[in-house]
């Protein structure tokens, strides 16, 4: 539960901290929407996604990545998959 709670935490930060980066990226959008700009808005979430998953010592195997689109996708787990006593 303490890891749990930990790892919540961590995210909640890494979250708050990316808030400025994209505060400045959605302004740079406003001013001049070009692809760079556009691939910044996405990089900040993937960064905090990557951390967390790291930090959770948490392994990603993909089977069937020519089906994943090229689209903004989010993918949630229903469940936390491990327990901790």
């Amino acid at each position: 539960m303490i890891h749990t709670i930990k790892i919540y935490g961590y995210a909640a930060l890494l979250v708050i901290g990316s808030l400025f980066n994209l505060k400045k990226a959605k302004k740079k959008l406003r001013s001049h929407a070009s692809q760079e700009v556009i691939n910044e808005i996405f990089e900040t979430p993937k960064v905090v996604s990557q951390k967390v998953f790291h930090k959770t010592g948490s392994h990603i195997t993909i089977k069937g990545k020519e089906n994943i689109t090229d689209e903004a996708v989010l993918y949630v787990a229903n469940h936390q998959g491990y327990l901790i006593f």
